[in-house]
């Protein structure tokens, strides 16, 4: 017992001097006020933060309250590459700003002296396209840090079995197939391909891509195989870290015949 309570109380020493090392850095602290983590338990607050600093006085990244801007008096803080209006990513958050608005609020710093502008730290994609469709003003969150690195490397990406959830979750409320495909900018076969991605997929090669970005011709190719060669072909593309849609194909071919599903047309 004195053995294992020894090696538990070494282990907590580890634990609170990287912590200290961590709490030192400033961009660590920027990342955890970004996540709301503002405060620590007391007890560990007090081992791990010295006495003149705890987490508890690490300030909120910004205004609890959003507020409404001029998009005249939102200057952009860099410039922005030229076709940026003709990109893929630009047309699809046009378009679901004109359909359902703008969801997700700009950040900009508070006034610049007085003179009524903010500098804008994220949404410049955003800020040209509520331009382009003739909004007068954009909800925004005013910051209290003046730096963009925050907003562009704490990004979850959503996943293609998440976007396909999402989707038929829209539907189910009754949401058209039409208008979903106008708001992402995206033809409605594309739309009706992504309502039937796991269909035919058998569950461990699911979970092997739930957390993952795929084409759904993905799919599309794996309903063809039998479930232990879906399986390994997945396997195949998260080892090389690849998942196009030519990916699976050349696995699908190797196999015999005798691999291949039974179902050959899937009814979409």
């Amino acid at each position: 017992m004195v053995k294992k309570a020894e090696f538990s109380q070494q282990r907590l020493l580890f634990v609170v001097g990287a912590l200290r090392e961590l709490l030192a850095d400033e961009n660590f602290t920027n990342l955890l006020r970004a996540e709301g983590l503002v405060t620590l338990p007391k007890y560990l607050a007090d081992r791990v933060c010295p006495p003149e600093w705890t987490l508890t006085s690490i300030s909120v990244g910004f205004a609890l309250e959003s507020v409404s801007i001029a998009l005249g008096q939102i200057l952009p803080s860099r410039k922005l590459p030229e076709g940026l209006g003709t990109s893929r990513k630009f047309k699809q958050i046009r378009a679901s700003i004109q359909e359902v608005g703008l969801i997700e609020p700009l950040s900009v710093t508070p006034q610049i002296r007085n003179s009524g502008q903010h500098l804008l730290l994220d949404g410049h994609m955003r800020l040209i396209a509520m331009r382009d469709l003739g909004y007068a003003e954009a909800t925004c969150l005013v910051a209290t840090d003046d730096e963009a690195y925050t907003y562009n490397n704490r990004i979850n990406r959503l996943s293609t079995i998440q976007e396909h959830f999402m989707l038929r979750r829209a539907i189910e409320r009754g949401v058209s197939q039409e208008r979903l495909a106008k708001a992402l900018n995206v033809d409605v076969s594309s739309i009706i391909k992504k309502m039937n991605l796991l269909e035919g997929i058998c569950a461990e090669a699911l979970e092997l891509l739930k957390d993952r970005q795929f084409s759904p011709e993905i799919s599309r190719v794996l309903r063809k195989m039998k479930p232990t060669r879906q399986l390994e072909c997945v396997e195949l593309m998260v080892s090389a870290t690849r998942s196009r849609s030519r990916t699976p194909k050349p696995c699908w071919l190797r196999h015999p015949r005798n691999c291949w599903s039974t179902v050959r047309n899937h009814r979409r």
